[in-house]
């Protein structure tokens, strides 16, 4: 008797979920490179004054400049966190991929051991079906655990190239 199917998860659900990641991904990525450019644009300020005012004007100019990127860096450390913690669901979901593929690579083994052992060749061409079916979808759950990777890498790496920008400069 077949086991259940319960566990199963259809390839739409499969591709939705590596999609949703995706754009999850790209938006906390785009809110860190906002921030980054705040952070940027207010440095630029600071190390643009001419500082010819009042020592009072230009005191109270830079403290209020400085509080900006001391806010504009909080806030990427706060994005920043979201994204690492969109990017360890994503290692889930990979790892989730990986442990149906290894599964469904478990199941062509036992489909073509049993290919071997049925002695009806039309009962063979079902089996044989089965079997290309089987092999489909290893290398679709292969697929998208690839992808979601390699969109987690592609953050990871952007994400990595901010923290230059933000921590390298002035800071």
């Amino acid at each position: 008797m077949a086991k259940s199917n319960r566990g199963s998860r259809s390839r739409g659900e499969i591709t939705q979920s590596v999609d949703q990641r995706k754009g999850e991904y790209e938006e906390k990525t785009d809110a860190l490179k906002h921030d980054a450019e705040d952070v940027g644009t207010e440095r630029e300020a600071i190390e643009g004054m001419e500082g010819l005012g009042t020592i009072e004007g230009m005191e109270a100019v830079t403290e209020s400049l400085r509080e900006a990127e001391a806010t504009s860096q909080r806030e990427f450390a706060d994005d920043g966190g979201l994204l690492e913690q969109s990017q360890r669901e994503g290692q889930e979901l990979e790892g989730e991929l990986d442990e149906r593929a290894e599964s469904t690579d478990k199941d062509l083994r036992e489909i073509s051991e049993a290919r071997g052992e049925v002695h009806s060749d039309a009962a063979a061409g079902p089996i044989e079906r089965a079997e290309a079916q089987t092999r489909e979808d290893i290398e679709f759950l292969r697929g998208e655990e690839e992808r979601g990777r390699e969109s987690r890498e592609k953050a990871e790496q952007e994400h990595e190239q901010l923290k230059q920008i933000v921590h390298g400069k002035g800071s």
